[in-house]
């Protein structure tokens, strides 16, 4: 190497502060070996508003999540309810700002339920009120795309969106069906450790 290249690398290296504060031992300010302390991604809780959510960070790049859903609501053919299952996959890519990129897929057991309706119900539809009509079970499966947004070291918040595919099943009568939608999803989360 010439030896005016060398003087010249070796002026730009003393002259960067981080590597300069490094020789001259000061603890204060970080050196370009010094790594910043390990973000949590072993365990975490959260919720999506109508349920919550398990996090195990597998490695840095992947995680296995378990969401659990249940919902109810009122309507002119009775009380319906919701309960959902599924369990996430995710494959996260380069933190940037502290939001993290990543794909996943997801796969999710589906039940809803009908009850609540009387017969005698001025306008009632009267096989409604049979028992066990109403009751579909199914499944839900897609991929998605979203990020992770660090709001503080532990505290996240998610969201993502993607095609799915759905299937159901009504118990009584055994008529199915299937469709196609775009999902979205949003969570806030913990990390415990």
């Amino acid at each position: 190497m010439d030896p005016s290249k060398a003087l010249l690398l070796l002026v730009a290296l003393a002259s960067s502060p981080n590597w300069a504060a490094a020789e001259a031992g000061d603890a204060s300010k970080p050196s370009r070996t010094q790594a910043r302390p390990a973000e949590p991604r072993r365990l975490a809780l959260g919720t999506m508003g109508t349920g919550g959510l398990l996090r195990l960070g597998l490695t840095p790049r992947w995680a296995g999540e378990l969401r659990v859903q249940g919902a109810s609501q009122s309507s002119q053919e009775g009380d319906v309810r919701a309960f959902v299952v599924s369990a996430r996959a995710y494959r996260f890519f380069t933190e940037h700002y502290r939001c993290k990129p990543y794909l996943g897929g997801e796969g999710a057991y589906t039940k809803t339920s009908l009850s609540g309706i009387q017969s005698n119900t001025p306008g009632a539809n009267p096989v409604l009120s049979q028992s066990g009509f109403g009751d579909t079970s199914g499944f839900a499966a897609g991929v998605f795309g979203g990020f992770e947004y660090r709001v503080l070291r532990r505290v996240f918040v998610d969201a993502d969106a993607g095609p799915y595919a759905m299937g159901l099943k009504e118990s009584r009568t055994g008529t199915s069906g299937s469709a196609w939608d775009f999902v979205l999803s949003a969570a806030v989360g913990v990390y415990l450790f």
